[in-house]
């Protein structure tokens, strides 16, 4: 991301942080599959809710 000229980088590697190891090989795909799967069973179940309502 450029923000004023300044390139920074952004790496999600909590999982490394916190076990000390890369299960993805420190790509960040494992960090981004366990925040998009509750967000999208978030997503389908207040869909579900609101179709029951009509």
């Amino acid at each position: 991301m450029r923000f004023h000229g300044l390139e920074e980088t952004y790496h999600v590697d909590f999982i490394e942080r916190i076990f000390g190891m890369a299960p993805d090989g420190g790509s960040g795909s494992l960090e981004f599959l366990l925040f998009a799967l509750p967000l999208a069973g978030l997503v389908y179940l207040s869909l579900r809710a609101l179709r029951r309502k009509r």
